[in-house]
């Protein structure tokens, strides 16, 4: 019979002080909390300008490690943080939540793709299940991710910023940690922008959705920008579940 874990009493001290400390710092009004996290949020949207997205499964235990990183060796150097295991266990988390079809038709194409090494189909068909699952959670004003993107997400965060009252982890990493990392991931993904948009013919180093589906692209995918898709993913449904009220482990989470 396995024993109890008995947490002492100086522990339960620290983690009820880390939970007062939360709750104290997420009862302040949407636009203060995100005063006073500026410099945190700006190190998540740099992370999602480079195609890294911050979730509850996997994180740096400071964002400037991976930012570091980045700046030193690339983007592409982050993808060596994820184990094949990690990979593994983010895909069968997406099986379990994107069950019914037509999500799961095209999230078994990508796996299966990702598994052969088909990184450019792989990435075709995360990218069309992404475009959707983000269509179902932004407002019905719209329903295309354009350049509207950012301020919908931002309006997003917003209007369900007050309704998470008695959530205060969960506020938290809304505001802190989901949202600035991935809409600055979106908006490079989904968003052509002047620079680079079809028309131009200025071509991105990064992995665009429009210069993918509309078959511009003239480079293949690689694996990492594929195992970005997996992470941002994972982003995704983190905020997926604070936004339907879904069950969170706040202890979890300090």
């Amino acid at each position: 019979m396995e024993q109890a874990v008995v947490i002492s009493e100086e522990l339960q001290k620290t983690l009820q002080k880390i939970s007062v400390s939360i709750r104290r710092l997420t009862s302040k009004p949407y636009d203060r909390l995100k005063e006073d996290f500026q410099n945190d949020i700006s190190l998540m949207e740099q992370l999602g300008s480079y195609g890294w997205t911050l979730h509850g499964n996997l994180a740096p235990q400071d964002p400037r490690e991976w930012l570091h990183k980045i700046e030193s060796k690339g983007e592409a150097i982050i993808a060596e943080c994820f184990s094949e295991y990690d990979i593994e266990e983010m895909l069968d988390g997406m099986r379990l939540r994107y069950d019914e079809k037509p999500d799961r038709l095209y999230l078994e194409r990508a796996i299966e793709n990702y598994y052969l090494g088909h990184f450019t189909e792989a990435a075709f068909f995360f990218l069309a299940l992404m475009n959707w699952r983000i269509n179902q959670i932004t407002p019905d004003s719209v329903r295309k991710l354009t350049k509207q993107c950012e301020e919908e997400l931002e309006k997003l965060g917003k209007d369900k910023y007050d309704a998470l009252s008695d959530k205060p982890i969960s506020r938290l990493l809304l505001v802190r940690d989901y949202l600035p990392s991935f809409y600055k991931y979106a908006i490079r993904t989904f968003v052509d922008g002047t620079e680079h948009d079809l028309d131009s013919g200025t071509e991105p180093e990064y992995l665009n959705r429009n210069w993918l589906m509309h078959g511009r692209m003239t480079r293949p995918v690689k694996r990492y920008e594929c195992v970005q898709l997996i992470n941002a993913f994972h982003t995704l449904a983190d905020i997926e579940e604070i936004l339907n009220n879904e069950p969170l482990d706040e202890a979890s989470e300090l």
